[in-house]
This record gives C-alpha cells, sequence and structure tokens, in this order.
C-alpha cells in the first residue's frame, strides 16, 4: 500500500524458508502475502470481516474471521488455507451449532486449538482433530466460562491463562491433547 496509510503488515510466519504475512491494501482488504515472487497467495477477507489470530501447522494456515455485520455481530469462524496445493475453506460452523465463534487460535503437537463461545458454557478450549471440534474441558461450568487467553506454545505444548471462579486467572497448559492445571 503506497502513501501515508501503509499496508500494516503483521503476523509474521515462515514455512520452508519462506515468510508469510497479513498486509492491507486499500483495493482489496487484507490479505495474506508471500515473500516469494511478492505476490498475494489468495484473495481478500470478505467485506465486513475482521481477521483474528492464526498459526501455522505443519503446511496450512489456520485463522478466523470475526463478522461485522449487524446482524451477525461477533460470529467467527475459522478457516484452514493449505499452503501447498493453495486451497482455502471453512473448517468451521459455529454460527448453525449456537456456538457465537472464536477469541484466539494457538497448536500443541500439530493439534488446532481454540478458545470457542457458547451459549451455553461461554469461552472455553477446544481442539480441531480429525476435522472435527470438541471442548477439551470445562474449566469453569455455566454460560460465562473460563475465557482461555493468552496463548504461546513452549517445547511443543501450549500455555494459556483461564479464569475459574474458585481460583481465579491461572496458567493452564495442554498435554496429550488434554488440559492440565
Amino acid at each position: 500500500q503506497s502513501g501515508a496509510v501503509g499496508s500494516f503488515p503483521a503476523m509474521f510466519t515462515e514455512l520452508n524458508g519462506q515468510s508469510y504475512f497479513l498486509a492491507f491494501e486499500a483495493s482489496s482488504g487484507m490479505e495474506l502475502w508471500s515473500t516469494k515472487n511478492d505476490g498475494v497467495l489468495h484473495g481478500s477477507i470478505p467485506e465486513n470481516s475482521r481477521l483474528g489470530s492464526a498459526v501455522l501447522i505443519g503446511e496450512k494456515i489456520y485463522y478466523f474471521l470475526e463478522s461485522l455485520r449487524f446482524d451477525a455481530l461477533g460470529v467467527s469462524e475459522v478457516y484452514e488455507m493449505d499452503l501447498k496445493v493453495g486451497s482455502n475453506k471453512k473448517i468451521s460452523q459455529f454460527h448453525k451449532e449456537l456456538f457465537h465463534g472464536v477469541s484466539g487460535l494457538t497448536k500443541s503437537q500439530n493439534i488446532l486449538y481454540a478458545s470457542v463461545r457458547s451459549n451455553n458454557n461461554g469461552y472455553e478450549l477446544y481442539k480441531y482433530f480429525n476435522n472435527q471440534w470438541s471442548m477439551i474441558k470445562d474449566i469453569q461450568s455455566g454460560a460465562v466460562g473460563s475465557f482461555p487467553a493468552m496463548f504461546t506454545e513452549l517445547n511443543g505444548q501450549s500455555y494459556f491463562l483461564a479464569f475459574e471462579a474458585s481460583s481465579g486467572m491461572e496458567l493452564w497448559s495442554t498435554k496429550n491433547d488434554g488440559v492440565l492445571h
């Protein structure tokens, strides 16, 4: 993006010696770019959407988009971009299952995890494995949830903060597809 506004490059990641990042262009919005041939890898993010976090697992980038439309405000869905074949597809249907969407993504041992909000459980930790989403643990039961957030990966484990009424905000981690306290 030329001019005084700039392109706001963000969310840099590397795969097989090639850098991938998000950047804004006035004509098409936020897009995924690569340093290879200075080209765009896929189309722009749909109008009235906001890009959430993104993680790289193998040769796939997982990211979520949040709707900014008045009739679907706050609803978000997760997408998978296969960098090897150049495909891009939605891998969640949270809006159809009384879920409202995602507030964060992370990975641990090549498994995708997300903080997902539902009407019944609030925000809790879910995993995406074998093309299916499932809740790992209802850390804080009830409609409010535990608000898993501030994900970081270290030595193959994902660490995050989550709220529990009896003890407040504490550090949790994923291990062997489960959650440890």
